[in-house]
């Protein structure tokens, strides 16, 4: 039996027309959403960071794995909204979010040739959702 640990985090800035691109703009009502000519320069920021144990068996001819683990995540989100609308109104409204999420999973790994091995993982946020993965790595070098 093994036991790992992986940890992730995702950072940095998204700038752009998120809320109100160039396609959404209209000037027939100055009630309805992206009323304007411009469209809203945004910016989302994802800030994702979580850790995850995990336990695996191989097989004894070491070519499938079995694994489970839990972890945790903790997401901070934030979003600004950047429009200002045909009649001047500036819309800035920030969105932020802190959440901690629980993650259970666990899956199989199969290696077909020195190089080459495939997953299968089923990967769960008991509040929010749950997902099936799937990847092939190959190695090139």
């Amino acid at each position: 039996m093994n036991a790992s640990i992986r940890a992730h985090t995702v950072r940095g800035n998204v700038k752009g027309p998120i809320t109100c691109p160039r396609e959404s703009l209209q000037s027939s009502n100055a009630f309805n959403p992206c009323f304007g000519s411009e469209p809203s320069r945004d910016t989302f920021k994802p800030n994702v960071t979580g850790v995850e144990v995990a336990l695996s068996v191989w097989s004894a001819d070491r070519a499938n794995s079995a694994f489970v683990g839990a972890g945790e995540n903790w997401l901070k989100p934030r979003f600004q909204v950047g429009f200002t609308s045909g009649t001047g109104s500036v819309d800035n409204t920030r969105v932020e979010v802190d959440l901690t999420r629980t993650v259970l999973f666990a899956g199989f790994n199969r290696r077909f040739s020195r190089k080459l091995d495939g997953t299968a993982e089923l990967y769960t946020v008991p509040a929010d959702v749950t997902l099936f993965r799937a990847a092939f790595s190959y190695l090139a070098f």
